[in-house]
């Protein structure tokens, strides 16, 4: 696995904390995840929110920098941390 490896944000270190937060979670269990077909639906439906409004650049897939907090929101949420 690979923390912070294609993902740009605004606060990189804050993000990776997160991921690595997550993960370490995921790991150990206190995080379960989605089925894949669950997970594959979401990375679909990502990807028509992203080509329908970023240009068209190599990096498009990686750049959450004005959508940060929501990604950091969900990573918390799926700790059950509070994200406010």
């Amino acid at each position: 696995a690979f923390v912070g490896a294609e993902v740009s944000t605004f606060n990189n270190i804050l993000t990776q904390a997160l991921q690595s937060r997550w993960l370490k979670n995921v790991w150990g269990g206190e995080v379960s995840l989605p089925s894949e077909a669950k997970m594959w639906d979401d990375v679909k439906k990502e990807q028509e929110w992203k080509r329908g409004w970023m240009p068209s650049t190599g990096s498009r897939a990686a750049t959450l920098q004005l959508h940060q907090m929501q990604y950091h929101d969900r990573l918390c949420k799926d700790m059950g941390v509070s994200h406010l």
